[in-house]
């Protein structure tokens, strides 16, 4: 453990995206952000339909990853840990990537169970946002999984991972640009039948995380360029994502691409992930969404530094 003060550094190793953060826990128990950068790697593509990474991918994560350790070395910090999700769990060539990338960190990378991510995913999402009692939901919309975690700060009762994703749903469902309206439709029902069968039936108040979700905020408050300070306790109502997701759906790629406040490599992707977060909303019964720029790296700091 470390000692309050003591500078960590954790990476996230997502299907879509890697994410850095360099954070230093507080005397009065914060932890303050020094570094958090977000790096879309597209590392899970494909697997869903092919069972493997790409190697193009693979090679293309691994030197972010690597510029990543660099940056943490160079900020002094001794402890840098990195966890994978959900690509990470299920590609049958896992070790292509987490084996270089283990002699670039000079320990293992943890690949974490859908508990785990849930119970580090809730703690890092609620950090900072000074949310009144009681139960909250928070929603961790992956490129590959989504995390479904119910509780109340300091207690999680309940979480589900679901395989769905925005990479995912795009892989299952798009092959036109735009997507046609009966891929619209086949992606919602995908959704809703996921959703009516999920172990965990989300609260009404709801917390978002993750690049789909953050994206969503930042294009709906024209955050640009995107500041996660400013995204960062945001809130979207069920209206105003529903018009984004009509919106989205009838543009093509390279229209999404020119839209500020959204990332090159999740200009495909972000339509899967804005129906997928509106889906949740409509299941839930919920008015809005509070956005949080919190998540594992987070939660996965907090824990480092208790």
């Amino acid at each position: 453990m470390n000692a309050p003060g003591d500078q960590v550094a954790t990476i996230d190793v997502g299907t879509n995206a890697l994410l850095l953060l360099v954070a230093r826990r507080e005397r009065n128990g914060r932890l303050l952000t020094l570094i958090d950068r977000a790096t879309v790697t597209g590392l899970g593509r494909g697997v869903g339909r092919s069972g493997a990474l790409a190697p193009d991918k693979v090679e293309a994560t691994l030197r972010v990853f690597h510029d990543y350790v660099e940056q943490a070395r160079a900020a002094g910090v001794t402890v840098v840990r990195a966890v994978g999700t959900s690509a990470l769990r299920e590609a049958s060539n896992a070790n292509d990537f987490l084996g270089p990338a283990a002699q670039l960190l000079g320990t293992p990378v943890e690949v974490i169970t859908g508990r785990r991510e849930a119970e580090l995913t809730f703690r890092g999402s609620i950090e900072g946002l000074d949310l009144d009692p009681g139960e909250v939901t928070v929603l961790d919309i992956g490129g590959g999984s989504t995390e479904i975690v119910r509780g109340e700060p300091g207690r999680l009762r309940q979480a589900a991972s679901l395989d769905l994703g925005s990479v995912r749903l795009y892989e299952r469902h798009v092959d036109t640009d735009p997507p046609a309206p009966q891929q619209v439709a086949a992606l919602r029902e995908d959704i809703r039948e996921a959703l009516a069968h999920s172990p965990v039936q989300p609260t009404e108040r709801l917390v978002g995380i993750a690049g789909n979700v953050t994206t969503v905020a930042a294009l709906i408050h024209a955050i640009d360029p995107y500041d996660p300070d400013r995204v960062h306790g945001q809130r979207v109502s069920g209206d105003e994502i529903a018009a984004l997701a009509e919106r989205l759906s009838g543009m093509t790629m390279a229209e999404r691409k020119k839209l500020p406040g959204i990332e090159p490599g999740r200009a495909d992707v972000i339509v899967a992930g804005t129906l997928l977060l509106l889906g949740i909303v409509e299941h839930a019964g919920a008015g809005e969404v509070i956005v949080s720029n919190g998540g594992v790296r987070v939660g996965l700091a907090l824990e480092l530094t208790d």
